[in-house]
């Protein structure tokens, strides 16, 4: 009897160790899933398995909104999406000043209390108490008669009426308005649109659009006015024409005899650029950038953090009124020649294929991927490039195909998209989330011409891989 029960409790235990093990299989996958398909394991150059098991992927877990959680990060920066349409020609004037004056002297604190030095002392504080937290107002009148359209900018940190006159006010195409302290103007009829920024509210009037504060100087000589003129180039496409600032004023004027002044530094302007159609090759900061075939369009560039040494620039093809392709690249050079941290996007195992050759810190890092996207347009970038094609009349698709390269080393780092449009052959698929489009590498093999669209962007980005991977991504 004892032997008996012995080994049915072995029985038992045992029976609950294989359920225990067959639960946490069914829970997390098999152990050990095969990886993606890289060009490193294709046995076959012409032909590449889209496939993938049916558990879950290996390159990360989905999250609830069904958007792939190991995206790239390269083109995830802060851009103005709005769309700038000023005349051929168009200035900008900048107004700067600390505080305005009115044209009155300004009297001290203690004198608005009537109190002379006999006063008693708590009397005083009371008065210091009182005058010196109260941010008064104060008037600055413009008298602003440019002769070509313009764009006038008024900042100041104090709180300002600013009284704008003008023989054309039509020339004024846009007014922008910044400051710390409340701000307000005049002057302006309502069809001329209005930005204003300021930490504390300012006064709202009916052609008021709320925005971000600009870096504020009133001196050209501050180190903050190089900040000031790039951020003022990225929101309007403009260079300023000319700068006036002071620390108290009661009056600016612009007219004619306004001297123009030179950007701090040789610059390549988004109006330089855009619109511009290159074929072969893009010189980016002393690297010339090979593109892929055909005559390209600049749609979109920005300096990243108002960097000389960071710049994205996006590139794009069109066919019959529709997106063929489109060509990002963001270039970054090193500031102390140490190199870059290593690249995440490398390292995970993702899309239909990859390979990565390198993958070091602050060393050499060569790969690529190929993958499906159903937001290609939800960074501000993209969102930008979004919003100027379907100015120009042209049609972007919901899903593409993005082939992604990236190389590294240690003065200079060079990430690129090739965004694919399945539209143009044809396919149309429904609007879905990441993980449950047909364009999914687990289920494409039952959908033949979309596994023929994606294989032939694989075996175009093997081709193009080889070519970048021979780079040099730095003049001599």
């Amino acid at each position: 009897m004892t032997l008996w029960i012995k080994t049915k409790s072995w029985i038992v235990l045992l029976f609950l160790a294989c359920l225990t093990l067959y639960m946490s299989f069914r829970h997390h996958g098999t152990p050990a899933q095969l990886p993606p398909t890289s060009v490193a394991s294709t046995t076959t150059p012409s032909k590449t398995s889209l496939s993938q098991p049916s558990v879950p992927p290996t390159y990360g877990t989905v999250d609830k909104s069904g958007i792939n959680p190991h995206h790239d990060d390269s083109f995830n920066f802060d851009v103005s999406t709005r769309l700038n349409k000023f005349p051929t020609h168009t200035e900008l004037h900048v107004l700067s000043a600390y505080e305005g004056s009115g044209g009155k002297k300004e009297q001290p604190w203690w004198s608005k209390c009537g109190l002379d030095h006999t006063e008693d002392p708590s009397k005083a504080i009371e008065c210091h108490r009182k005058w010196t937290a109260v941010h008064e107002t104060k008037p600055i009148t413009i008298q602003f008669n440019p002769i070509n359209p313009s764009v006038l900018v008024l900042m100041a940190y104090e709180p300002v009426k600013w009284k704008v006159h003008s023989r054309n006010i039509d020339n004024i195409k846009k007014v922008i308005i910044s400051g710390y302290h409340a701000q307000e103007v005049t002057g302006i009829p309502d069809h001329i649109p209005v930005e204003i920024g300021s930490y504390i509210s300012s006064t709202a009037c009916s052609n008021c659009i709320l925005e971000a504060r600009l870096p504020f100087t009133y001196k050209r000589t501050s180190k903050v006015y190089k900040t000031l003129e790039q951020s003022l180039l990225d929101r309007t496409g403009i260079a300023i024409t000319s700068f006036q600032g002071q620390y108290q004023v009661s009056s600016f004027s612009v007219s004619r005899v306004t001297p123009s002044i030179q950007p701090t530094s040789a610059k390549l302007k988004v109006d330089d650029l855009l619109g511009n159609r290159y074929s072969d090759s893009f010189n980016i900061t002393n690297f010339s950038l090979p593109l892929p075939a055909g005559d390209w369009e600049v749609l979109a560039f920005y300096k990243v953090q108002q960097s000389e040494d960071d710049k994205a620039i996006i590139f794009f093809q069109q066919e019959a009124g529709q997106l063929k392709n489109l060509y990002a690249v963001r270039f970054i050079l090193s500031t102390n020649g140490k190199g870059f941290r290593q690249k995440s996007a490398c390292s995970a195992k993702r899309g239909y294929v990859s390979e990565v050759s390198s993958n070091q810190s602050f060393g050499p890092q060569n790969c690529f991927w190929v993958e499906h996207s159903t937001k290609p347009w939800e960074l501000p970038i993209f969102k930008l490039s979004y919003l100027r094609l379907k100015e120009k009349g042209i049609h972007a698709p919901e899903v593409v195909i993005n082939s992604a390269f990236h190389r590294a080393d240690q003065n200079s780092s060079l990430t690129a998209y090739y965004f694919s449009n399945p539209e143009l052959s044809g396919i149309k698929t429904q609007t879905s989330s990441w993980s449950t489009s047909p364009w999914h590498p687990r289920v494409i093999e039952g959908h033949p011409k979309l596994e023929a669209f994606a294989q032939e962007q694989v075996l175009d980005m093997k081709y193009m891989y080889k070519v970048f991977s021979v780079l040099q991504l730095t003049s001599n």
